[in-house]
């Protein structure tokens, strides 16, 4: 850095930002000065110095942001979206609401202990909730997509085996709109009575939710469907699924409003109902 321009024409003394500095030994005495004063003294000088660079309106950048959220099928467009939550904090509240929006939980087919790694997803996902609480708001929807394998002993089944990380992470997420929960195998359909109690307990909480709009299950069998009553859900699709229905579930209620949901066919593989007696 040029000294002399930190100094006035007498050369004598200069004064910068209300500061003294003599010019006998001004070289130690500048050193003293930016230890005394820190990370101030450059941003200081630069500002003094340097024009000022023009910057893009918020309003602008929010704009770009909302194009590449848009259309998130394109890998580019992820991929810059996380670019941008990265390159800058002013970015991150924005493009978190589209990173975050759907959080998918995927077991691979093909991919060894695949069971083993859809547990642990979880697991990092809450860890994630848990350090940046401000992220469980912005999750609208939530997707389940296990395939179970039949040769793998059924105690470490993801569906069958407890998960303390599913209660807590619905803890966080009070705003999905979109649920869905499938397993993939056709040979081996899930019974919801057979699933653990807290992982039930969450899924029947989700459901019941006020901001619940759309739902979706695939390969289950009964299925309760008296969680549907009283429910803001228009928009259900049961594929490969049986329910149930007992009599004491039924109210005066429950069959007015269960058609009110708009039922997807064209998706539905094999739909059932399947009557308990006492």
């Amino acid at each position: 850095m040029n000294l002399s321009l930190l100094f006035d024409s007498t050369g004598e003394t200069s004064s910068f930002s209300g500061v003294q500095l003599p010019l006998t030994n001004a070289p130690i005495r500048f050193a003293k000065f930016c230890i005394r004063f820190g990370a101030s003294l450059p941003s200081a000088i630069s500002s003094y110095l340097l024009p000022r660079k023009p910057q893009i309106p918020q309003e602008i950048i929010d704009l770009i942001i909302d194009e590449l959220g848009r259309d998130q099928e394109d890998l580019r467009c992820r991929s810059a979206l996380r670019d941008c939550a990265l390159v800058c904090r002013s970015f991150r509240p924005r493009t978190a609401m589209y990173i975050f929006e759907t959080v998918q939980i995927t077991q691979h087919r093909w991919k060894r202990d695949s069971h083993l790694k859809l547990y642990q997803r979880f697991e990092v996902l809450l860890e994630i909730l848990e350090g940046n609480p401000s992220l469980g708001p912005l999750i609208h929807g939530f997707d389940i997509d296990a395939w179970t394998e039949t040769r793998v002993e059924a105690q470490v089944h993801f569906w069958w085996r407890e998960n303390a990380a599913i209660p807590l992470i619905f803890k966080y997420t009070n705003s999905i709109q979109r649920f869905r929960i499938c397993e993939h195998n056709l040979h081996f359909p899930v019974s919801w009575e057979a699933l653990p109690k807290d992982m039930a307990a969450s899924f029947e909480a989700i459901i019941a939710s006020p901001s619940l709009r759309k739902f979706h299950i695939l390969n289950f069998e009964d299925f309760p469907v008296y969680l549907l009553n009283s429910t803001g859900i228009v928009d259900v699709t049961f594929s490969c699924t049986k329910c149930r229905v007992n009599v004491s579930d039924v109210r005066p209620n429950v069959f007015g409003l269960i058609p009110q949901p708009r039922i997807s066919p064209s998706f539905i593989c094999r739909g059932k109902l399947k009557r308990q007696r006492l």
